[in-house]
């Protein structure tokens, strides 16, 4: 989940309660409480001891019923500030404890089965000898790779889930059928997964090595030019792998098939929004351009700055890629979100808000894996509803007719294969966002400066014309950005061992210039 910008759980910077601010409020409040009070007890006996004349006497009536105004919100803010004093000390109580008395997970491959005093029972089930699987199962991942088996459901998911590359059989009438009673031994055995590497204490962060990328000139996502009878959005782009293997070591096998999802997700997102600029953009018209309304001029003007939105709405190559830049931003300011689908479902919608208000930045690894691993699980159940399919899609269309009037005035000659494109964009858009938050992950989106060095590590050139250099030799020529049009997206994942792993899951798209 993306952890900085307000796009993640939380809506924003993460900050650990701090009580003694809190105390001092409702200190300061109760004070003025009984300044208040000598107030009123002071206006009351004047009034019943001094003569007063009718004019006198409404304004003396005037100021006791201002005051018993006053003292009446005053003390509704006094019990809203002990309600929350109660809810950080709870909070506090319960991180402290985590902490003190971290959960351990183990895994027990003989636990139910080989360990038995005498061997296993001749000629029993394994369903007997297996315990139940608990529903909350089906969306939780342990630090190994071991592969889980679905609950038993009515109605399959009609979305994959982030935690399920590959559908797992379902028997409708016996969950643990007895098919798998051979491979069951083979299934709890864990494999290790590449190079085993020293393990790091808890708490301290990893940061692997990023993706390597190959040829710097290619666009991503190749496109239909008009006139076509096929979408533009017919094929997916390749996804870059990571250069070093053993960086990722330290990551279960099952984290890293998620992370090379969501990535291949969120380039698809990335190249269907460039392609979508770049067949229905128009080309430059300073007459077209001057009658933009000023909220539009105003998106542009963001998207770049003053000095530099004039000369890439005026050259067709940087119009495309600014107009690709606007649409990254809308995205994930609306949809790319935790609370992307609230509406749906009410109780839903309250189990992942109190998530989202536990998390803070000090919050435990292994508490927050908890957390995180709730708000994923209550993904999955948005996804098992058969109406859900039909909200995701209505959800896509009307999120994209607020973005088609930024959109429309940079149009070619309207047509029915705009808005198609253009709904298509947004309901992969929603799909991403659902992958996203099905696990414990968070999300961090950085766009790159104009102006800003170019770093091989964080950034990707998209210069047709840089194709002859390496990244290596574009950092000793001193490039710097000219436009980033896609942010540079990290991702973190807290693991229930206490570890927190993180790194690069897609560089950020730029245009350079040499020197500065």
């Amino acid at each position: 989940m993306s952890y900085l910008h307000g796009s993640g759980v939380g809506g924003g910077m993460p900050t650990t309660p701090v009580p003694h601010e809190a105390q001092e409020r409702l200190l300061h409040t109760e004070q003025s409480y009984a300044r208040k009070q000598q107030e009123l007890q002071s206006l009351v006996q004047t009034r019943a001891s001094t003569p007063m004349s009718a004019a006198e006497s409404g304004r003396n009536s005037s100021e006791i019923a201002q005051l018993q105004q006053t003292l009446r919100q005053m003390e509704a803010e006094i019990n809203t500030l002990k309600a929350t004093n109660l809810r950080q000390m709870a909070t506090i109580k319960t991180q402290s404890e985590a902490i003190a008395n971290p959960k351990k997970h183990y895994v027990t491959p003989v636990r139910f089965r080989d360990n038995q005093p005498h061997g296993t029972m001749p000629s029993r089930d394994l369903s007997q000898v297996m315990p139940p699987q608990s529903a909350q199962s089906y969306n939780r991942r342990t630090s190994d790779s071991i592969p889980r088996q679905q609950p038993y459901l009515a109605t399959a998911p009609l979305l994959p889930s982030a935690h399920d590359p590959q559908p797992q059989p379902t028997n409708i009438h016996d969950p643990f059928c007895a098919n798998r009673n051979a491979s069951w031994n083979q299934q709890l055995t864990y494999q290790p997964q590449g190079p085993q590497v020293q393990q790091f204490p808890m708490g301290y962060h990893t940061t692997p090595t990023g993706p390597s990328r190959g040829s710097h000139g290619s666009h991503g996502t190749p496109f239909k030019a008009h006139g076509s009878n096929q979408g533009m959005f017919g094929s997916q782009p390749q996804v870059q792998q990571p250069s070093n293997p053993q960086s990722m070591a330290l990551v279960p096998a099952s984290v890293t098939t998620e992370w090379n999802a969501v990535k291949a997700q969120l380039a698809k997102v990335w190249g269907m929004a460039e392609a979508f600029s770049r067949s229905h953009v128009n080309i430059p018209s300073t007459a077209r351009d001057n009658a933009m309304p000023q909220k539009l001029k105003d998106t542009l003007l963001n998207a770049a700055t003053r000095t530099t939105a004039f000369q890439f709405m005026s050259t067709p190559l940087y119009r495309y890629f600014l107009v690709t830049k606007v649409i990254v931003q809308w995205l994930m300011n609306n949809v790319l979100k935790v609370d992307s689908f609230a509406g749906f479902d009410t109780n839903t919608d309250r189990v992942i808000e109190s998530c989202r208000n536990q998390i803070y930045q000090s919050t435990p690894a292994q508490v927050k894996f908890q957390l995180l691993t709730t708000i994923g699980q209550q993904m999955a159940v948005l996804q098992q509803n058969p109406r859900f399919e039909t909200f995701l899609l209505k959800l896509a269309r009307d999120r994209g007719n607020m973005l088609w009037p930024d959109l429309q005035m940079m149009m070619h000659q309207k047509s029915s294969r705009d808005w198609d494109d253009l709904l298509s964009l947004m309901t992969e858009a929603h799909r991403t966002a659902l992958l996203m938050y099905s696990g414990p992950d968070e999300y961090r989106y950085e766009m790159p400066q104009h102006g800003q060095p170019f770093t091989k590590e964080t950034m990707e050139p998209r210069d047709s014309y840089m194709n002859g250099h390496t990244p290596e030799q574009l950092e000793a020529m001193g490039t710097t950005v000219r436009l980033a049009f896609t942010p540079h997206v990290t991702v973190r994942t807290n693991l229930p061992n206490g570890h927190v792993t993180s790194r690069t899951l897609l560089p950020a798209y730029v245009l350079l210039k040499v020197g500065k």
